[in-house]
């Protein structure tokens, strides 16, 4: 189920930088790190769902996994939709490890450098209304600096 969100602040970082030079050959709206307000939500969203969205100050992960775009579970990976059991395994990652994802603004999806985008529901996070348009913007470098450590790609040497 997607939202329809209103861009309210959108940021711009290395990464745009890069496709702008040809990276990842991507052609489309450009723009990943977002703050915006769910206006709309899709028919098919239960009305319970709806009174928690609606309204609300969002940004959102960026990956999508074949599973937000395909309504035939049996043409998915297997891996985001967990047919494969990945998820038990490696619950924060699945999306990210999915064969056939698109990126927001990265890679084969429309970014948010624009007035509206659309995302699926569950990758949405709603934002405090203690944190400010300015600051909540830069949720997604926080989660990409975050998700470096999850991964185990950075080390930490313990002095005695």
């Amino acid at each position: 189920s997607y939202a329809l969100i209103k861009i309210l602040r959108a940021g711009i970082c290395n990464t745009d930088l890069e496709i702008l030079q040809g990276y990842m050959g991507f052609t489309g709206i450009l723009g990943h790190e977002f703050v915006g307000r769910v206006v709309a939500l899709h028919e098919d969203v239960a009305e319970d769902i709806e009174g928690e969205w609606l309204g609300k100050r969002v940004c959102g992960d960026i990956n999508l996994g074949c599973c937000n775009n395909n309504t035939n579970t049996d043409a998915t990976c297997g891996i985001c939709d967990d047919s494969l059991g990945y998820n038990q395994r490696h619950p924060k990652m699945s999306r990210n490890h999915c064969p056939n994802r698109t990126v927001l603004g990265i890679l084969n999806q429309d970014g948010t450098f624009c007035e509206y985008t659309l995302l699926p529901i569950q990758n949405l996070h709603q934002v405090p209304d203690t944190i400010p348009d300015e600051i909540a913007v830069f949720s997604e470098p926080l989660a990409a600096a975050c998700r470096v450590v999850e991964q185990g790609l950075v080390k930490f040497r313990h002095d005695n």
